[in-house]
C-alpha cells in the first residue's frame, strides 16, 4: 500500500508540473490561442508517459484553457472577451473590500511581507523587466488575500486571472504602466499601514480600474470589430 501511495503521489507531482508550465506557456501566449498541443512533443520533454500529460490537460480543461476534442486532440482555447470581463469585475469587486479589511485587521507580518515586495518591484522597474514585475504585481495582491484569510477567494479568482492574463498579453504591452503599477501598489500600502479602511478600499479601486483600463478599452473594440464583421457576413 505505501508504495502505491508513493507511486501516485509522485505521478500527482508529475502531472502539477507538466500543468503548471502549459498554463505558464498558455498565458504568455507562448501557446496562442488554437495551437494544437501534442502529447508525443510533451511526453518526450518532460520524459513521462501520457497518464500525468492527460491529468494535465483535464486540469487545464476544466479552467476553460484547453480544449480537448475526441478523435482531434487537445488544442489551446480562444481568448473569451467574457471571462475576461468576468474576471476584471471579480477583481474590481472583491479585492477592495480586501484591502479595507486588511487596514482593519493589520495582520501579522503582512506590512514587513509587502515591504519587500515594493522593494523587489522597484529593482524590476529600475531594471525594465515586465516580465518579473507581473510575478510581483500577482504577489502583492496574494499577499493581501492571504493574510486576511481568503485564500479559497484567492484560488477563485486566480482562476479568472488566467484569462485576463492572456488578453493583457494580447493587448498591453509588457513595459506600460510599470511606474505606474509600483506608485499605486505604495499608496496602497501607505493606507494599509495607517489603517485607513475607506482610503485603502479606495486606492485599491483606483489602481484596479487604471491597470484595467487599456485592457478593457482593447477588448470592447474587439468584439465590436467582431460583431460588425458577423453582420456583415450574415448581410
Amino acid at each position: 500500500m505505501a508504495d502505491i501511495r508513493l507511486v501516485s503521489e509522485i505521478g500527482g507531482k508529475k502531472a502539477h508540473n507538466i500543468y503548471s508550465v502549459l498554463r505558464s506557456r498558455i498565458i504568455s501566449l507562448e501557446l496562442p490561442p488554437g495551437e494544437a498541443i501534442r502529447k508525443e512533443a510533451l511526453s518526450d520533454e518532460f520524459g513521462v508517459s501520457r497518464a500525468p500529460i492527460n491529468e494535465a490537460l483535464a486540469r487545464l480543461r476544466d479552467e476553460e484553457l484547453v480544449q480537448i476534442v475526441a478523435q482531434h486532440g487537445s488544442f489551446v482555447a480562444p481568448i473569451e472577451p467574457a471571462k475576461v470581463f468576468e474576471g476584471i469585475f471579480a477583481r474590481r469587486t472583491l479585492e477592495p473590500a480586501t484591502a479595507a479589511r486588511a487596514a482593519a485587521e493589520q495582520p501579522e507580518g503582512l506590512l514587513a511581507a509587502l515591504d519587500e515586495n515594493i522593494e523587489a518591484q522597484s529593482t524590476a522597474v529600475k531594471n525594465n523587466d515586465p516580465e518579473r514585475m507581473f510575478e510581483l504585481d500577482d504577489a502583492f495582491h496574494g499577499l493581501i488575500m492571504e493574510a486576511v484569510g481568503l485564500s479559497q477567494t484567492r484560488k477563485f479568482l486566480l482562476t479568472f486571472g488566467a484569462h485576463v492574463g492572456r488578453a493583457r498579453n494580447k493587448f498591453v504591452a509588457p513595459q506600460d504602466r510599470l511606474f505606474e503599477t509600483l506608485a499605486e501598489h505604495k499608496r496602497i500600502v501607505e493606507a494599509i499601514r495607517d489603517g485607513d479602511m475607506v482610503w485603502s478600499e479606495s486606492e485599491m479601486q483606483a489602481h484596479l480600474a487604471s491597470a484595467y483600463k487599456v485592457l478593457v478599452t482593447a477588448l470592447r473594440a474587439e468584439t465590436e470589430a467582431e460583431a460588425l464583421g458577423e453582420g456583415v457576413a450574415k448581410a
